[in-house]
């Protein structure tokens, strides 16, 4: 049984050695050339001065670079720090003190980094790192000493409150969780997956790079997702495994919704949740593919449940499939579901292999996301069937989810309040074609400020996903008995506002073309 990812590396590398393991649009790696690359690279960092421990930020796109960066950082028991790379400056330094990050590696096209060079911190660029040669004898993997507990790696994730919060997952984590995600899609080393999601997402890093070290497949790495590309990768390439978020099929469909992909394998769709007849119209393009649906979050490494195989895949998103080996799930129920005798349905809560070691930095939230006897709780609400699969009716967090990016909408918030003339400001999700879920601003005002000054102040300091899409003006908003903003009343009254088609932010955030 393998302690950490680093082993089943070595162990690929002694294996399948000239195999291929990985590949982008500009470099294809061998199992032993990723292996001895990335040991490079841990001898690059143990050389300048960075010991096991240390905090390494790593900023870049989707690439074999990226990926053998954070192989090299692994295998010198350094952790990393995986950073968005949409973050403004101002976001970037929150994280950096929040995490103590010694260093940052970033790809030269994400230049906003380099402003955070300093004495405290190093910013390094992938094509500055050099590639010594090492001394096999003075390079043993035995010596590093990596336990499964040991952590792997923080990955922020958005939640209730306005800084990201640092998840801190473990060896153990990752490597479990990668290992029941190929079992579950019977991934192999004869299988090749197009991972197109970002691996600085939980998602990506888990059901993509590390399930790709695990099965031994071969991987082909998009640095983003592009419609073309995916159909190359499924038609000329070879890619048998796509997963994704919901947003990216959904994309996809509407650009080859005619057509009928029959190369494809497996793969998960999750992230956030789909319709039942948009599931049914992408197994439409691919009539040989065990799409199966999952339910996770960053903080449990993310999979939690997922379906099973031989399930009925015409109705596979009703539920979210059973527990994985290792983890278990409950329900805390405070309330039956109206219309489903028996059904209780409460805060959905997790236990195993799979949960976090806690979020670095942060006693108080661990405190809150913990039970006394150790349950997660997700923040999700959901209800168990007989069979033990895991059905999800609503999100207890406050939280919008946009083509798979998680927002805080205080996060936001914070930042609309610094605008001279904004009295009252509130953020929250709007059902939206494709990505899902909107970013809607609804503000109170004392002056006339026009939504084009707003959404440019905005720009200053938020990644442009966050930006909000629809503006939405009133006079005072709807209160509860105890002051607080009555959300659900404020949500119905801008959902009267898009029916009537009135009020409308005139201004419209461009989404990068997919195609």
């Amino acid at each position: 049984m393998f302690v950490n990812i680093i082993e089943v590396l070595k162990d690929n590398a002694i294996k399948y050695s000239d195999k291929i393991a990985i590949e982008d649009e500009n470099n294809s790696l061998s199992w032993k050339e990723l292996d001895e690359s990335s040991d490079r690279i841990a001898r690059f960092f143990l050389e300048m001065g960075y010991e096991k421990g240390c905090h390494i930020g790593l900023s870049g796109k989707n690439s074999v670079e990226w990926a053998k960066i954070f192989l090299g950082i692994l295998k010198f028991g350094g952790i990393p720090i995986l950073l968005n790379i949409q973050l403004k400056i101002c976001e970037l330094k929150k994280m950096v003190e929040h995490c103590d990050i010694e260093c940052i590696v970033y790809e030269e096209q994400i230049n906003t980094v380099k402003k955070l060079d300093n004495g405290k911190i190093k910013c390094i660029c992938f094509d500055e790192i050099e590639y010594t040669s090492i001394n096999k004898a003075d390079f043993k993997l035995e010596k590093l000493n990596i336990l499964p507990s040991d952590t792997a790696c923080i990955i922020f994730t958005s939640g209730s409150t306005s800084m990201p919060k640092a998840v801190m997952l473990s060896h153990k984590n990752i490597l479990s969780n990668s290992s029941s995600i190929v079992k579950a899609l019977h991934w192999n080393s004869d299988d090749k997956m197009c991972i197109c999601v970002p691996m600085f997402h939980c998602f990506g890093l888990t059901a993509g790079l590390l399930s790709g070290i695990v099965s031994k497949a071969c991987m082909y790495i998009m640095r983003e997702f592009r419609n073309k590309k995916v159909f190359e990768a499924i038609t000329t390439g070879n890619c048998n495994i796509l997963s994704g978020v919901p947003s990216m099929f959904l994309i996809f469909y509407e650009k080859y919704g005619d057509r009928s992909f029959t190369g494809l394998k497996s793969g998960i769709i999750a992230g956030s949740p789909i319709l039942l007849k948009d599931y049914r119209k992408i197994l439409a393009m691919f009539p040989k593919m065990k799409l199966l649906t999952s339910y996770g979050q960053s903080e449990t490494s993310p999979c939690v449940t997922v379906t099973d195989w031989d399930a009925d895949i015409e109705n596979m998103p009703l539920n979210s499939g059973s527990a994985i080996e290792g983890v278990s799930v409950k329900i805390d129920s405070n309330f039956v579901l109206k219309g489903e005798e028996n059904i209780l349905c409460g805060e959905i809560l997790v236990k195993g292999i799979n949960v976090m070691q806690g979020y670095y930095n942060d006693p108080v939230e661990n405190e809150k996301v913990f039970t006394d006897d150790g349950w997660l709780r997700t923040g999700d609400l959901g209800y168990l069937d007989c069979d033990g699969n895991l059905y999800i009716k609503a999100r207890k967090k406050d939280v919008i989810i946009k083509l798979g990016e998680k927002i805080s909408p205080m996060e936001i918030e914070e930042v609309v309040y610094k605008i001279d003339g904004i009295k009252h400001a509130k953020v929250c999700g709007i059902p939206e074609k494709i990505v899902q879920e909107e970013v809607a601003l609804c503000i109170v005002t004392d002056r006339e400020i026009s939504d084009e000054y707003i959404i440019e102040y905005l720009k200053q300091y938020l990644a442009e996903y966050k930006l909000p899409k629809k503006i939405f003006r009133f006079d005072t908003f709807p209160t509860t008995s105890n002051g607080k903003i009555d959300i659900a009343t404020l949500k119905n009254r801008i959902n009267g506002i898009l029916d009537k088609g009135e009020n409308q932010c005139q201004n419209a955030i461009l989404q990068n073309n997919m195609n």
